[in-house]
């Protein structure tokens, strides 16, 4: 596919998607304060929302807080504010440096281009950001109105922990709303060329590759579970009460690939997430 940005430049596409990360994940936000109204009937402002893997930028958290909620993020890999001298620890230095190229470079740009999605001034004054496992919440029972998680659940080892932890600490009027990146999907190996594959870029790994050869291994933690895998797991504690599916790379999908991967169908290849609304199941 011929394009103007080179494939060695990995740093460069990440700068140049900014906008469309920011939108992505203002879409994912308000996916989410419009199932808390439709299915658990309470306004945003004033509900008690966990952004279950709010990541080390917090976007969900951050616009939650900023329209009102009373949010609590968490994540392994998120610094809470005032633990930034952790990272000069033994083996922190280079984490160190990683976090701070993408505080000074990248977030600028991307928290305005979000900014201007919300059409209002973020607040960061005040975040309620913590580092936990998604598969040991330290809450109490029926805490919360809405957890809300995007991208997440395709990196966790204990799936079936992370939904029961997430039922447990739902109130039971409450809505979960849960999107998943996943592993079949054209993207779903996570390398960067690949993260949104409309783009007209250069590319040197061929599609699906992480379903093939793998000769170009991303070096993020996937699970690999498959569609039916992660909807056994939910189906456990909840019921889907909403389900909105995204697609990609149908006119890469060529026979000469789907002959290489005879367990998947076309419809698996071509799915790039699923967004579930999740109930909670009556006890009893």
């Amino acid at each position: 596919m011929a394009g103007a940005e080179s494939p060695s430049g990995p740093v460069r596409l990440t700068f140049r998607r900014r906008g469309r990360i920011a939108g992505w994940d203002w879409d994912s936000f308000r996916a989410s304060s419009a199932a808390l109204e439709r299915h658990a009937k309470r306004p945003l402002k004033g509900a008690r929302v966990l952004d279950l893997g709010c990541g080390p930028r917090f976007p969900a958290t951050l616009l939650f807080h900023s329209f009102g909620a009373r949010v609590t993020g968490i994540d392994l890999d998120v610094l809470p504010p005032g633990e930034w001298p952790r990272l000069f620890r033994p083996g922190g230095p280079a984490r160190f440096a990683r976090a701070l190229a993408r505080r000074c470079l990248f977030d600028p740009g991307y928290y305005r281009a979000l900014r201007l999605r919300a059409g209002r001034p973020l607040r960061f004054q005040g975040l309620d950001l913590r580092r936990m496992d998604a598969g040991r919440l330290d809450f109490p029972d029926g805490e919360f109105d809405l957890v809300h998680s995007t991208a997440v659940f395709e990196h966790l080892e204990d799936v079936p922990a992370a939904v029961r932890e997430t039922a447990r600490v739902l109130a039971p009027s409450g809505v979960a709303v849960v999107v998943i990146h996943l592993f079949p999907s054209l993207s779903g190996g996570h390398h960067p060329e690949w993260a949104f594959p409309d783009e007209e870029i250069v590319r040197r790994v061929p599609p699906w590759d992480h379903l093939r050869g793998n000769l170009f291994p991303a070096g993020v933690p996937l699970n690999r579970r498959r569609e039916r895998e992660f909807r056994e797991a939910v189906e456990a504690a909840f019921e889907i009460a909403g389900e909105e599916r995204f697609t990609e790379g149908e006119g890469l999908l060529t026979p000469e690939i789907e002959r290489e991967l005879p367990g998947y169908g076309r419809a698996e290849l071509t799915t790039r997430a699923v967004r579930w609304v999740l109930a909670r199941k009556p006890r009893g």
